[in-house]
């Protein structure tokens, strides 16, 4: 199975999907390599940090503490898990989806 990314803006995304709010630093980096390594469709959303979209109204939703990476886990009821810090992200990842390997 390979990993399937789509970058996305504002286009909608139909439930159930992993979304992944990240930019070009180690810890941005950290979520990606493990999804590709396993396999997982996944959405990303790259954080412009000079326009500091980071502090946005809308990413401070996902993440109170305006940082990448953060995660967001939506199910098919539409419930939404936001996971911030990338260990936590690491560990949510491999707890979860261990499974998915290719």
């Amino acid at each position: 199975m390979v990993a399937h990314v789509v970058k996305t803006e504002d286009e909608k995304i139909e439930a159930p999907y992993l979304k992944l709010y990240t930019a070009a630093t180690g810890n941005g980096y950290k979520a990606l390599i493990l999804l590709e390594l396993l396999g997982i469709d996944y959405y990303v959303k790259t954080i412009n940090f000079k326009s500091k979209e980071q502090k946005e109204p809308w990413f401070l939703q996902l993440n109170p503490n305006g940082k990448i990476p953060t995660l967001s886990e939506v199910d098919k009821s539409g419930k939404r898990t936001n996971i911030a810090e990338s260990i936590a992200i690491l560990l949510y990842i491999a707890d979860n989806f261990w499974y998915c390997s290719c």
